[in-house]
């Protein structure tokens, strides 16, 4: 199986700042990047942008996981 590989991950805030959401533990942040040599883009609720890169690399891993698992599944 060929080994998935994340390219140029970067992250920001889905809108800009308001006085509003300075109050909220969590915003809308886009991570954007390369997989696979195809180009994505998640949005994803984090307290900021490193934050949101960490919750994309867990969300992969999960991925990762599952696709194991039906592969044993399928066996």
């Amino acid at each position: 199986m060929k080994k998935r590989i994340d390219l140029a991950l970067m992250a920001y805030v889905a809108r800009p700042n308001t006085p509003e959401s300075d109050l909220e533990e969590e915003v809308t942040h886009i991570v954007e990047g390369e997989r696979d040599g195809f180009k994505f883009k998640a949005h994803i609720q984090a307290r900021d942008p490193a934050d949101a890169i960490e919750k994309y690399h867990k969300l992969i891993d999960k991925e990762k996981r599952n696709v194991i698992s039906n592969i044993r599944l399928a066996s």
